[in-house]
């Protein structure tokens, strides 16, 4: 509850453009459904927590884990749309997250 309830600010890290773009594609396809923008009216509803903003060493992190079996996911459609993800996607999709500049 406490983090939860601290404002999100872009973490001011460097991305690639034309991978954050190309990320924003995918996330649109694979991931908008859940994971929405921190500013969304409907964030407090969302099935997953907003992936924009969050730093790109935790992004890596996190999805290692969830390809290495030692995160579960919290539903079997984020499973199926991770498996069709591949290296080159996951870091289009980190650039994405990190470009954010709200």
């Amino acid at each position: 509850d406490y983090y939860g309830a601290m404002k999100r600010v872009p973490s001011g890290e460097d991305f690639d453009l034309n991978l954050a773009l190309n990320g924003g594609q995918i996330h649109e396809r694979h991931c908008a459904q859940c994971h929405v923008f921190p500013e969304d009216e409907n964030v407090d509803s969302a099935l997953g927590i907003p992936l924009h903003a969050q730093r790109a060493d935790y992004l890596r992190l996190a999805f290692d884990a969830y390809a290495d079996g030692f995160r579960d996911t919290l539903i079997p459609a984020m499973d199926e749309n991770l498996a069709l993800l591949d290296d080159d996607d996951i870091e289009a999709l980190i650039h994405y997250y990190v470009s954010y500049r709200r």
